[in-house]
Order: structure tokens, then sequence, then C-alpha cells
């Protein structure tokens, strides 16, 4: 039987080279969005009425982005434990590790922010606009927090690289490894 076919037939991603380039171009456009969301508030603000010119911080994808960062970390420090566990199971979250209570805050803090985002957007600038407000950041807000855990995976992948070399070096070196004496 020949195994070439099923050999060849396992790879069937795009090139890694190009993800990654995707992934660093992805993240350059998103922090000019960050730094131009400012404008969507004082557009909002004279559509809206107020004369004020309101502008407000991008906190809100910042922070997802950093809930992101933690939300993977909690992901890969758990060992796995996330696939079989249920929170809403009838004995309770008892089972849980320390790094799934941690991931569920991130979970529930990500769900907090988004609410204070909506209601400070309907209390900012009136219904019709607040709703605009709301249905453009929060949507921002998931890719910000999706980006924030493959920044995190990219970066533990670069350092498992990194400690990859390093072993190698350390016992393969040219003169003084480990094992070359």
């Amino acid at each position: 039987m020949d195994s070439t076919q099923q050999a060849t037939s396992l790879y069937s991603g795009p090139p890694l080279l190009l993800i990654l380039a995707g992934m660093i171009l992805l993240l350059v456009i998103l922090y000019f969005v960050r730094k131009k969301l400012y404008r969507l508030d004082i557009y909002l603000s004279s559509k809206s009425g107020r004369g004020i010119g309101f502008r407000e911080s991008p906190w809100h994808v910042s922070g997802s982005f950093i809930l992101g960062l933690l939300f993977s970390l909690s992901l890969f420090l758990s060992s796995g434990k996330w696939e079989s566990f249920n929170p809403f199971s009838f004995h309770g979250p008892a089972d849980a590790s320390a790094w799934q209570w941690l991931g569920i805050f991130l979970l529930a803090a990500f769900t907090g922010m988004a609410v204070v985002v909506a209601i400070r957007s309907y209390r900012l600038f009136r219904a019709r606009y607040g709703t605009i407000r709301s249905l453009v950041i929060l949507p921002l807000m998931i890719i910000y927090f999706f980006a924030g855990m493959y920044t995190a995976l990219f970066f533990l992948t670069l350092l498992a690289l990194y400690l990859v070399y390093r072993f190698y070096i350390l016992f393969f070196g040219r003169r003084r490894g480990l094992l070359t004496r």
C-alpha cells in the first residue's frame, strides 16, 4: 500500500510565513484603527447635537486586547482542562482549576466591559447615535480580543522556538556544548 498520498494529504494549510505576515499586518491595521477611533466620538458628538466634541480614550479596545492575551495564556496554562470543563454542570464548577477560574473571570470582565461601553454610549450620545457607536465598537472589541489571543500564541511560539534554539546550543554548541566535549 502506498502511503505517499496519506503523508501529503495531512498538510493542507497555507505556509506559516504567510500566516505570520497576515497576523502582523492585522496588528498594524488594528493599531491605526485604535489610533483614529476618537474620530468616531467627535463625529457622533456633532451629529447628536452635543456640540462639545466629546473624545473618549480607546480604553475598551486596549482592554479587550489585554484580556485576550491573558485569556489565551490561561488556556495555555490550564493544560487542556478547558475541553472537559463545564461550568453549568450539576455539581457546579467545584472541579475547576485556578486557571479555569481566571479564564471565567476574564470572560466575565470582557462581558462587563462591553456592557459598560454600551451604557456609556447610550448615556453620552442618546439612543440613535449610542446604538451606532455600540454597533461599531463592540465588534471592534471582539476583533481585538481574538487578536490578543492570537498574539499570545504567536509570542508563545517564538518563546518555544527560542528555548529549542538555546537547548540546542547548550547540548550541541560548537566547542562548549555538553555533548560535544
